[in-house]
């Protein structure tokens, strides 16, 4: 990841700025301000019930109006773990 991250730092340029995220631990926090049961903040990475988790999570941030999310986007990040990850972290 390390090297991954040096290549595309150079590629981007120094005039871009980049901000390293660890998406469990915004997860846990944008969580717990919303108050999502602990048991979806920490199986949403399982491959059993982490569907669900995901679900509940990105359920709680539209009802909150924090963010506005398409159904067939809110579906791919529900089905894809990664993908809801990668919204996590531009969320943070």
């Amino acid at each position: 990841l390390t090297a991954r991250a040096f290549f595309i730092r150079r590629r981007l340029g120094k005039k871009v700025a980049a901000v390293e995220v660890f998406p469990k631990l915004s997860l846990w926090r944008i969580g717990t301000d919303l108050k999502v049961t602990k048991t979806h903040l920490r199986t949403h990475k399982l491959a059993v019930g982490g569907d669900e988790a995901r679900l509940a999570i990105l359920k709680a941030l539209v009802d909150r109006e924090i963010c506005f999310i398409y159904q067939q986007d809110m579906k791919t990040m529900v089905d894809n773990s990664t993908a809801f990850d990668a919204f996590i972290c531009a969320l943070t």
